[in-house]
């Protein structure tokens, strides 16, 4: 056996190992976000009956911080600005955040689980997103699209999770819903588009909105897109029923919740200057606030090296790829885009996981186009 086949078959397992070493990284050093805060709250929420709720949530969460990360440091995210100071100090300022939070059921239940069973929900909140994360990495692997060279993905995926530009390694060490969220939604593309396996989509892709229901406007367009280019009834039957459970889920999700589409995110991202407003309450000057959110963002959208890849990634596929590749595409960047008036104005490369979804089709996009048009010689070559 050739030295380079050799070096093909460690490839799986340095992919993981590395993997593994972020996750244990984030988990012993996690990068202390502020909605580690409120999901503590509700963690502890989800992991006690009526009768043995705490009679303060912000009080039970903060001390449950304080006991796994020291004081100082909760101490130091509590003083970051004048907003967090008041929601670290009110009660009713705190349990009116709790609306945007609570729209990720499947996150909160298993911290409550993971919690109890922890001894720390504060700990489970970030040991989730640790170990969601080495799922993520192992469905980024088996997505590999057929044809493309094993050795060329590994360098993809690693300047994709561990570049400085997106700096998506850090989902591992922050308390967020996306590792879990993302899990699924790789699970349901690879059912869609890799294997495929349509039974197993309709779980995944529910799975995924009820841990971030956003998810939902860019796992209907999947389904759309297969729907458009299917010719089998029972395969368009799938695509139908799973969309409408989706939409379901995602409106049955935000309404119960009173955290009503698209408000409660625009809400946390620019009325945060206006302190500890309902969750359906905004200033007067709302539309010109957020009109100069969304300048704002789109001045600075051009200024990240990321940014220009997905426009070289589009511009390769549109060329040269077939129509579900090309429609892949499309559909990335019209969701990049969509996120951004969604929500505008956040911290670039620390909320980089918002646009994970659009970088992975285009990823996938651009592997497959190159698989399926690179001169058979010179394919073979990468192949071997």
């Amino acid at each position: 056996m050739s030295a380079f086949a050799i070096l093909q078959r460690l490839l799986f397992p340095v992919w993981m190992l590395l993997i593994l070493l972020n996750s244990f990284y984030g988990y012993h050093h996690p990068f202390l976000n502020w909605d580690a805060f409120p999901y503590t709250g509700l963690g502890i929420e989800a992991g006690h009956t009526e009768a043995g709720r705490p009679a303060s949530l912000r009080e039970a969460a903060q001390q449950d911080l304080i006991q796994a990360y020291g004081r100082e440091a909760i101490d130091a995210l509590n003083g970051a600005n004048a907003y967090t100071r008041t929601v670290a100090q009110d009660d009713a300022a705190f349990e009116s955040q709790l609306p945007f939070y609570r729209v990720k059921p499947l996150y909160i239940s298993t911290i409550g689980v993971v919690g109890h069973a922890l001894g720390s929900y504060a700990r489970a909140a970030f040991l989730i997103c640790g170990v969601c994360f080495v799922g993520v990495g192992l469905a980024l692997w088996r997505i590999r699209p057929a044809g493309f060279s094993p050795m060329a993905w590994f360098v993809l995926l690693l300047v994709l999770l561990f570049n400085s530009g997106t700096r998506l390694h850090w989902m591992a060490w922050a308390a967020s819903p996306d590792p879990l969220a993302i899990v699924f939604f790789l699970a349901g593309f690879y059912g869609l588009f890799c294997k495929p396996a349509l039974y197993w989509v309709p779980v995944c892709f529910g799975l995924s909105v009820w841990a971030r229901p956003d998810y939902m406007v860019f796992e209907t367009g999947l389904l759309a897109l297969y729907f458009w280019h299917s010719r089998s009834l029972r395969e368009r039957s799938v695509c139908l029923g799973t969309a409408v459970l989706l939409v379901v889920l995602y409106f049955a999700n935000t309404l119960s919740h009173q955290s009503y589409p698209m408000v409660a995110l625009w809400q946390q991202a620019i009325l945060g200057p206006f302190a500890h407003t309902p969750p359906l309450q905004a200033p007067a000057d709302f539309a010109g606030v957020y009109w100069q959110a969304v300048q704002l963002d789109l001045a600075t959208i051009f200024t990240r090296p990321p940014v220009y890849f997905c426009f070289a990634a589009l511009a390769y596929v549109l060329a040269r790829g077939n129509p579900v590749h090309k429609a892949l595409g499309v559909l990335a960047m019209g969701i990049f885009f969509f996120r951004v008036l969604l929500l505008p104005i956040y911290e670039w490369g620390v909320q980089e996981r918002f646009f994970f979804m659009s970088y992975v089709v285009l990823l996938y996009g651009v592997a497959g186009t190159y698989a399926q048009t690179t001169p058979t010689r010179g394919n073979e070559w990468l192949r071997q």
